[in-house]
């Protein structure tokens, strides 16, 4: 570091300290100035001047956003230099060269040149810390996940080239304190555990192994407690021989950790590497070795676990034991504090919000219809007082003059306070609901029936207060007209009488129907969607106008593919739509926006839904879903959060269906996308135990489990959601797709040709079936039985023709270039675009005929590239530029980059290439296809261990996902020959042997390829 340079330390706090080492003073409370350095000192490029407005000043007028930005960079000028920042009429780029210092690109350059200890120490925790500032937007926060993310894998990539050397040169105490900082940053890292351990036993005696073994029960309690967590199975398993030393030790102290289990052991019944330990006691460098550098078993992969957001890293002190783990304690517990912090200011924010969307003057009270019952008792006609409920929740759904609690919501709530389904209530026990579901007014009443008419008597209570605020006798010849009547009290009570909307408007005026309908949103909830579907058709069976029956069904429909259901119910939603409620046409406006690809005006009409109907957990599902699909995943995660936080009461009520249900998995989903692996696994055990029998809930989880490698976890998670629900499309496509992640291809036959068979009770289990046999050809390397496969089921199943790209990627895996180029083109104008899965119907195509574009043009790109003309692949790269804003798929929107990264590969500029590929990237796992480019890329520029780390984020995905056109044992492939080239054999040879066995029977180009293997 030249003397005369500024430091900009970003890792683990943000700070800019002057020459002499003090902090810069001018800067050291102006963080948003700070943030606005590190993003100019970060950017590979000029950046643009509007993008720095977008992340630093989103809600100022342009003037005074300009305003502020030009004071920004004077200011930096005025600490650095003026030649430091260079400022053209549109871009702002650092010129910083011998003048500041920056730890990020430090750590990135070293790992370059694979310079691990100094990589190890420029690493001072995650990219910003716990930095924030005022007016901080949605978009500077994804920019700072991002770098979080790809500096926290340089890092674990740096722990664990240097944990080896450290080994090799017998240098325990080092590579243990290395090993440390390498858990905090990826706690379930088993890669990491297993150096911490066998360089604390590294010395051989009895001490050594006896502080081995209070370091991993001190690891057990910690994953037990911050992650709900055991071991890896390798980790318990060297626990194990070394508790077996000790005993054979005369006079070692020793006993049992927490949490001790049996060994896990590999198919041929041996413990993952222990054939090449060295006898017990001698502690040998080949055993400290041999541990250090674990050889992954077939049913378990190397991959370890970086999630994106992890604890602060801070380097061990030399201090006891005792004090390491007291001070590791108070990191988590003012974590912990943190992120309570940050939940209470996602209500708080989330409560601004909808005070400010509030109208003015007194705020509308939120009403919950908590008790409606049969006076009489009858019990054949309590859905008659159940309809009544509906109606009028349907009603009062109309008006901005007040708030309403789903009666879903309610009814969900009784369950689980173990109260009544039926009846009344005491008055306790009405305010009791109330509270656990936010509302201000509780509604009860006793439905009497008489010759000619109806009578409710209704009750308006106050929950805070218990206060009576109405009691009427409201009368009606009809459900309907009583229906109306009792909504209008309660608008005149809450001050909302005179034109108000049109109370005669009604979904549906058969009680059979609702009965059905309120049945398959249960359904529905619990995961249950077979179920949930006939009980939909039912309802529509019996009122073929009920909107809310036809939208929920033909959501599902565009789930599952169907075009003929969609088509059927797209010719008669347009008949009834005057039956619309407003939440349905907001909520068709918003998917109109979204497909349109007009990001910004869907993403406010999600937020307008929000607070129009803050109570109704489905605006916030449909806000979360605008934000994931925009790739704004913290704004998807505050977003679940709030709605975690509005239904937080009635999460703990008891027993029962479970509200917040799709609330944890919606979390989950995010946390993936993100990266953060553990805090999904998290969120889905805290679903699980509020609903252990959640069959989409076990399926998630066994996809976590095997993002994280952990196969034997992932397929008993699957194969107990196919013990739940079997019959479930979902269930069924994810448990093959586990299974072929943990490499059982055998498996994946099987079940193949059993579902084939199953044409019984519906043709779903074929047709996944069908998928399953062509993707299981492509993963045997068999890719001319591959398109014969798929040819014959789109002529028997004409839906899956949007499966027919991966013809085109056949040919050319076998050299037909030319040919793969001509039927992708072909094709690609064929297609018949459908809605995405959820649009409701009505919704327009077009993003999706852009996302088909964009998408069809980016592979065939792909497909030429290795022998493609760089002119028509840059002409492309501007066709899919021009139309990527249009989809409303944000991982479709840097696709133009993948491409031009693509021909600077061609060209071989290698800098140019990585540049590129890098903005390509979509989330962690990204596309797989980028993935391996830009780990090509790396090898080039003699940087494997960087290839390794970034192939290891291609395994976070679905094989049916973001993967489909990357067979899961070419990235094995690519992944061994990346291994042997950073010096890892036994690791090489692992994912070596995965291959041989797949490629066994291949095509013969393919099988060419295996020469090149370790």
């Amino acid at each position: 570091m030249p003397l005369s340079a500024f430091r900009l330390e970003t890792l683990g706090g943000l700070v800019l300290l002057a020459p002499d080492g003090t902090p810069e003073p001018s800067l050291s409370t102006r963080r948003r100035k700070l943030a606005v350095l590190a993003v100019l000192a970060l950017a590979s490029r000029p950046v643009e001047r509007d993008t720095l407005l977008g992340l630093f000043w989103p809600e100022q007028l342009e003037d005074r956003a300009r305003h502020s930005l030009s004071d920004t960079l004077s200011h930096l000028r005025r600490v650095l230099g003026r030649d430091v920042v260079v400022a053209t009429g549109s871009t702002v780029t650092l010129d910083a060269r011998g003048r500041l210092v920056v730890d990020a690109l430090a750590l990135a350059e070293a790992v370059r040149a694979e310079q691990w200890t100094e990589a190890v120490t420029w690493y001072g925790g995650p990219f910003l810390g716990t930095t924030s500032f005022a007016g901080a937007s949605a978009s500077f926060e994804h920019w700072a996940d991002g770098e979080r993310a790809r500096l926290q894998r340089l890092f674990v990539t740096a722990c664990e080239a240097e944990c080896l050397a450290l080994m090799r040169k017998r240098s325990f105490g080092q590579c243990a304190a290395v090993a440390a900082r390498w858990l905090d940053a990826a706690p379930y890292s088993t890669d990491a555990a297993l150096y911490r351990l066998n360089a604390l036993k590294g010395p051989g005696t009895p001490a050594a192994r006896q502080e081995a073994l209070a370091e991993h029960a001190r690891l057990t309690r910690w994953l037990a407690t911050e992650y709900e967590a055991t071991p890896a199975p390798a980790v318990e398993e060297l626990a194990e021989r070394l508790r077996k030393q000790q005993l054979q030790t005369p006079g070692s102290p020793t006993g049992p950790s927490p949490g001790r289990r049996p060994a896990e052991r590999t198919p041929a019944g041996v413990p993952a590497g222990a054939a090449t330990s060295a006898p017990a006691g001698q502690g040998s460098l080949s055993e400290s070795y041999t541990w250090a550098v674990p050889s992954p078993s077939p049913a378990r992969s190397a991959t370890p676990v970086a999630p994106a957001a992890a604890p602060p890293v801070v380097p061990p002190p030399a201090v006891s034991p005792g004090a390491r783990e007291a001070a590791r304690s108070r990191r988590h517990r003012v974590w912990r504090l943190v992120e309570m912090v940050g939940v209470l200011l996602v209500i708080a924010g989330g409560w601004a919000w909808y005070q400010r969307a509030a109208p003015t003057g007194s705020r509308a009270p939120v009403i919950a219809i908590v008790a409606v019952y049969d006076v009489a008792g009858d019990t054949a006609a309590s859905w008659q007082a159940s309809g009544l409920t509906q109606m009028i929740a349907a009603k009062l759904g109309r008006s901005p003059a007040v708030g309403i609690v789903a009666p879903e919501r309610v009814r969900f709530v009784r369950r689980r306070a173990e109260l009544p389904e039926q009846g009344p209530l005491e008055l306790d026990q009405l305010r009791d609901v109330g509270r656990r579901i936010g509302a201000s007014w509780v509604v009860s009443g006793g439905l009497v029936r008489g010759d000619s008419v109806l009578m409710f008597e209704l009750n308006v209570h106050d929950v805070r207060t218990g206060k009576q605020v109405r009691v009427d006798a409201v009368t009606g010849t009809t459900l309907l007209t009583l229906a109306d009547a009792v909504a209008a009290r309660l608008l005149d009570a809450a001050g909302a009488a005179g034109p108000g909307p049109r109370l005669a408007d009604v979904e549906t005026a058969n009680l059979d129907a609702y009965e059905h309908y309120v049945r398959a949103r249960e359904l529905l909830d619990e995961g249950r969607s077979n179920e949930g579907r006939d009980e939909l058709d039912r309802a529509i069976a019996l009122d073929s106008g009920f909107v809310s029956a036809l939208r929920e069904r033909a959501r599902l429909a565009v789930n599952d593919r169907d075009g003929d259901v969609v088509t059927r119910l797209a010719a008669v939603f347009p008949r009834y739509a005057d039956r619309a409620t407003e939440w349905d046409r907001v909520e068709l406006a918003l998917h109109t926006a979204f497909q349109r690809g007009e990001h910004a005006r869907s993403e406010a009409l999600g937020r307008a839904l929000v607070a129009h109907y803050p109570s109704d957990p489905r605006a916030y599902q449909l806000l979360r879903n605008v934000y994931v699909a925009h790739g704004r995943w913290a704004e998807a995660e505050r977003t679940v959060l709030a709605q975690l936080a509005l239904d937080s009461l009635a999460t703990a009520a008891g027993r029962g269906a479970c509200v917040p249900c799709t609330a944890y998995a919606g979390l989950a989903e995010v946390r993936v996308l993100r990266g953060d692996l553990l805090g999904a696994e998290r969120a889905l055990r805290r679903l699980l135990a509020l609903q252990p029998d959640l069959a989409s809930a076990w399926s998630s989880l066994g996809l976590v489990f095997a993002y994280q490698g952990r196969d034997a976890e992932a397929v008993e998670s699957m194969r107990r959601a196919l013990t739940l629900d079997g019959e479930s499309s979902v269930v069924r496509s994810t448990y093959w797709q586990v299974l072929l992640m943990a490499r059982q291809l055998e498996a994946v036959d099987s079940v193949a040709a059993r579902w084939a068979a199953d044409t019984l009770r519906s043709t779903a289990p074929r047709r996944i079936a069908l998928d399953m046999q062509v993707m299981l050809a492509r993963e045997r390397g068999q890719f001319r039985r591959s398109t014969r496969l798929l040819e014959a089921a789109v002529r028997e199943y004409p839906t899956m023709e949007r499966l027919l790209p991966l013809v085109g990627d056949n040919m050319a895996r076998v050299g037909d270039y030319a040919g793969a180029r001509r039927y992708v083109e072909r094709i690609s104008h064929d297609l018949r675009p459908t809605p995405p899965p959820g649009a409701p119907l009505g919704t327009s195509l077009e993003g999706d005929r852009a996302r088909d574009f964009v998408g069809n043009h980016a592979t065939l790109a792909d497909l030429i590239a290795p022998a493609g003309d760089t002119v028509l692949l840059l002409a492309m790269a501007d066709s899919i530029e021009r139309l990527a804003g249009r989809s409303y798929a944000g991982e479709d929107w840097g696709l133009h980059h993948h491409v031009r990264g693509l021909v600077a590969m061609r060209a071989q500029r290698w800098d140019d290439a990585e540049r590129e590929l890098r903005q390509a990237r979509w989330g962690v796992a990204g596309f797989t296809r980028t993935l391996t480019a830009l780990a090509e890329v790396q090898l080039a520029q003699r940087q494997p261990a960087a290839a390794v780390a970034t192939l290891r984020d291609a395994y976070k995905t679905q094989p049916l996902f973001r993967a489909r056109h990357l067979p899961r044992s070419e990235l094995d492939y690519r992944m061994a020959l990346a291994m042997s080239a950073a010096r890892m054999p036994d690791s090489a040879r692992v994912y070596g042997d995965r291959v041989r066995r797949a490629w066994r029977d291949a095509d013969p180009e393919v099988r060419r390829l295996l020469a090149a293997l370790p």
